[in-house]
């Protein structure tokens, strides 16, 4: 189950155009969600390359809404990379 709610929580991660709530909600909480991560069992190559994405959007999260738009491009590798697998 944490595998599947992983693969939709990355889709939040991934999408260029957060609703600023959502934004705020990752930035808040990026500290926890990081630790969360870094212990998700049933890792698999294919979670690996998702799983680093994630991580690496997540730390070049910026609080203000506005600053989004600087992190959309790693948002829209990350979902052209979850497009491929």
């Amino acid at each position: 189950i944490q595998v599947d709610a992983f693969h939709i929580f990355k889709i939040f991660v991934a999408n260029p155009q957060k609703p600023a709530r959502v934004q705020t909600i990752l930035f808040k909480n990026r500290e926890r969600l990081l630790k969360l991560l870094a212990f998700l069992p049933g890792r698999s190559e294919n979670i690996e390359a998702d799983l680093t994405t994630v991580t690496r959007v997540l730390k070049a999260l910026e609080g203000s809404p506005t600053a989004r738009r600087s992190g959309a491009n790693a948002s829209t590798s990350m979902a052209v990379e979850a497009e491929r697998g």
